[in-house]
């Protein structure tokens, strides 16, 4: 009977020690976004907030996401399976290793105005004039300057104080009997 409950022992024993394996060590950061679902709702909550991210890195299992009001949106690296930024798109595109993808909004580098969104002498009653009207992907204001004809200090310049995805520039100060330059610019908010 000693043998039997010396095996027994043994057995249970091995059963107990086998089952204790040690489990990856796992801890919960505060402001960490630990799902995919969760990660794609605040992106969706940046699209609508007009919000950019302006830069990203990987530092300790987190995935820091740099946004333009100085903000960081950290998602664990451990559910990312790639990153993809756009910027001729306005937009990243995030992958998971659970198979979903999400889209976030990212600064872009590029500022496309179709000739249709031009109109010269909108009014009729100003020859010398434009307006622009363009969407933005994210919100913010524009700063344009017409090129003068005589160099820097003939230049005029404008910013509209109107901070939107939507835009209506009003160009003053074209010259006739001229081709125009128009520089035209961004800013997030």
């Amino acid at each position: 009977m000693k043998l039997k409950t010396d095996y027994l022992f043994i057995l249970l024993s091995a059963f107990f020690f086998l089952g204790c394996e040690k489990e990856e060590e796992f801890i919960i950061s505060p402001g960490v976004i630990y799902n995919s679902t969760e990660a794609i709702n605040r992106f969706e909550e940046l699209d609508q907030q007009g919000v950019l991210i302006v830069n990203s890195y990987f530092n300790k299992d987190i995935f820091h996401l740099i946004l333009e009001n100085q903000d960081t949106l950290k998602v664990d690296g451990r559910i990312v399976e790639t990153f993809q930024p756009k910027p001729a798109e306005w937009n990243a595109e995030l992958i998971f290793r659970d198979g979903k993808t999400g889209i976030a909004p990212y600064l872009g580098n590029t500022l496309d105005i179709l000739p249709d969104s031009v109109q010269v002498n909108p009014s009729g009653y100003g020859p010398l004039s434009a307006l622009i009207n363009i969407t933005m992907p994210a919100i913010g204001k524009f700063k344009f300057r017409v090129v003068g004809k005589n160099g820097s200090k003939s230049d005029i310049t404008h910013t509209p104080s109107n901070i939107s995805k939507v835009h209506r520039l009003n160009i003053f100060g074209l010259y006739g009997n001229h081709e125009n330059t128009v520089e035209v610019s961004f800013f997030g908010q």
